[in-house]
């Protein structure tokens, strides 16, 4: 499960759940700075948890470095700043925590989506570069680069086929923004070279989730946070979900759905 706490991807927030809950994976938001450098963030714009005005974008990482990004949250967590993902990457390989690292930019912007996935897979080629080089490969040890836009995934293929990739959806069907139809999402998968799909759990039909499994990709849901829907998924064949509750697998099922701890308020 990828649990959310009330802070928004810090490395206190990881800390947090390894020392309260012994979660051994996190998901997080990687966007880049100014001069090229991938950092933390959830929001598109700052303001909500970093009182500056703008985008990351507009700012240096060493700006963004010194920004304070926990005092919005409580006086327990004010100092702490915005992170960068090398040094999220070093905590987390410290600590024997596997990364979900979700890609995100400016949707609207294509060749910067791109630029993104290429940067962000890039280093972590070169941060995981023993892994890699390793006869035979371990891609459980190997962090997972995903992304609601195809371009940034593109980029991440490029520059670092190696590094697994998922595709985040939305829904399937005819509503803006969705896939199509299952058959426009395995295409979609294949071109992207993906091992896996998050999907909106909201709606996904069991027959969505067979055809996936079929076809060799893993499945995660978000966001899901009744212990019914969670044996529901289960039962679809669900490998993975994202959750806002510690206590979901304490409710009455004994799931063996995998767990993943997400530091991200759904406020």
């Amino acid at each position: 499960m990828l649990y959310c706490l009330l802070l928004f991807f810090l490395i206190e927030a990881f800390a947090y759940g390894l020392e309260n809950h012994d979660s051994r994976a996190v998901e997080f938001d990687v966007m880049l700075s100014a001069d090229d450098v991938p950092v933390l963030h959830h929001d598109a714009a700052l303001g909500r948890t970093v009182q500056h005005p703008g985008y990351c974008v507009d700012y240096t990482a060493l700006e963004l470095s010194n920004m304070d990004a926990g005092a919005w949250h409580s006086v327990l967590y004010a100092g702490a700043t915005v992170p960068l993902y090398e040094d999220v990457v070093t905590y987390c390989r410290a600590n024997n925590i596997w990364m979900n690292v979700e890609v995100k930019g400016d949707f609207s912007n294509f060749t910067h989506l791109r630029k993104i996935g290429f940067t962000v897979a890039a280093l972590t080629k070169v941060l995981f570069k023993k892994e890699l080089t390793q006869e035979c490969i371990n891609y459980h040890t190997l962090p997972l680069i995903s992304s609601f836009s195809i371009e940034a995934l593109e980029g991440a293929l490029v520059a670092a086929p190696e590094i697994p990739r998922a595709f985040l959806v939305r829904g399937i069907g005819s509503t803006p923004g969705f896939v199509s139809s299952i058959e426009h999402l395995l295409s979609i998968l294949g071109s992207l070279e993906a091992t896996a799909c998050h999907l909106n759990q909201q709606g996904l039909l069991q027959s969505d989730v067979t055809a996936l499994l079929a076809n060799g990709y893993n499945v995660m849901c978000y966001t899901v946070n009744c212990p019914k829907r969670l044996m529901e998924l289960e039962a679809y064949g669900v490998q993975s979900i994202c959750t806002d509750r510690f206590d979901l697998d304490q409710c009455g099922t004994a799931s063996p759905i995998s767990t993943l701890l997400c530091p991200v308020s759904r406020l």
